[in-house]
């Protein structure tokens, strides 16, 4: 699924942003954050949507629920199977509620339709009837959480540098925003500098990347510079 940078477009543009993402919830706030440029495949490629009507309507009348709607989040992996369950986004019912019908979705999801990975966002209204609508995922980079503290450990590594350098690394960030691996991508060419930048890299600590605002884990990129005495 291809992704676009929409920090410059659709954060500027609020109406834009709720069109395409069925929410007015701001995006997590520090965070460059994307917007799936693709238009989402047809709800019945990704769901079975009569049985899921079906389902929820069956429900909505047993449990007799007053109007509402909530809006999931859907991922699929490779082949249509299911990564995670639906994720709730927001929602005006109670959580109990939200979390049966997140149940109902994930029992419908279509195991064959979908190829490859897909990530959507699904509105269930329920009035009279169940409504649905499928809206566009968001995607959010991990932010650096302490920057000062960070400072304070380059500047001693810094001492400890005996000349300049530069080393691009790859850091595995997890959903709860530390880095559980360190691997070089590009080395200084001075051992002692790639060794104080991995202990830097480790120090680091993130606001986790995130998912329809799930945490998740991601690699990055990241050069750490020294300048030496």
């Amino acid at each position: 699924m291809a992704v676009v940078l929409v920090s410059a477009c659709a954060s500027g543009n609020r109406g834009l942003r709720q069109q395409l993402l069925l929410s007015s919830r701001p995006a997590p706030k520090g965070q460059d954050c994307w917007i799936a440029d693709e238009d989402p495949p047809p709800l019945a490629t990704i769901v079975d949507s009569l049985g899921l009507h079906g389902d929820i309507r069956e429900y909505a009348n047993t449990a007799n629920l007053k109007p509402g709607h909530a809006l999931l989040s859907i991922a699929t992996s490779l082949g249509g199977n299911r990564s995670r369950p639906p994720s709730v986004i927001e929602t005006t019912f109670p959580d109990t509620t939200a979390a049966v019908l997140s149940d109902l979705v994930s029992q419908r999801i279509q195991s064959d339709s979908v190829q490859g990975s897909t990530r959507v966002r699904l509105q269930i209204t329920i009035d009279s009837v169940p409504r649905f609508e499928v809206g566009r995922s968001e995607f959010c980079r991990p932010a650096l959480a302490n920057r000062q503290e960070l400072t304070r450990i380059l500047a001693g590594a810094n001492q400890q540098a005996e000349r300049y350098g530069t080393v691009r690394l790859e850091l595995f960030v997890t959903g709860s925003g530390r880095v559980s691996e360190v691997k070089i991508d590009a080395t200084s060419g001075d051992d002692m500098i790639d060794g104080l930048a991995i202990g830097v890299a480790r120090a680091m600590r993130f606001k986790p990347a995130s998912i329809d605002y799930v945490p998740t884990a991601v690699w990055i990129q990241m050069p750490v510079v020294f300048r030496g005495r």
